[in-house]
């Protein structure tokens, strides 16, 4: 034992004779009437509403090939997609004229190109 140690325990000992003999009385527990309750640790969720914006990882411009009045819009904001599905169903009566307009001038070039031939 070290020489700090047996000093530590001597003063130790000097004070609890000393109080002891001057008639200081130590309190003792004494009973009361109020609730006593034990401290535990738990988890509490507290339910906390924040506003936010939320921003997609990227913003993609999707365009039509042709021209139109929307008929019908097949998907929703926000909503997952995948390549390949129908989002919207345009008015088909445009494209359907510029069509025929298509096959009438190619008809005609048609006509055009056997008349130089021959």
């Amino acid at each position: 034992m070290e020489r700090r140690d047996v000093t530590k325990w001597a003063f130790m000992l000097f004070l609890t004779f000393g109080l002891a003999s001057c008639g200081i009385d130590i309190p003792k527990e004494t009973p009361s009437s109020f609730e006593t309750l034990t401290v535990e640790e738990t988890d509490i969720v507290l339910p906390m509403k924040f506003s936010a914006k939320l921003k997609g990882q990227a913003d993609v411009t999707i365009s039509p090939q042709t021209s139109g009045q929307l008929m019908k819009i097949c998907v929703s904001e926000g909503q997952q997609v995948s390549r390949g599905q129908t989002l919207f169903i345009i008015d088909s009566r445009n494209a359907q004229h510029e069509l025929e307009s298509a096959q009438a001038n190619l008809q005609a070039a048609q006509a055009n190109l056997q008349a130089a031939l021959v």
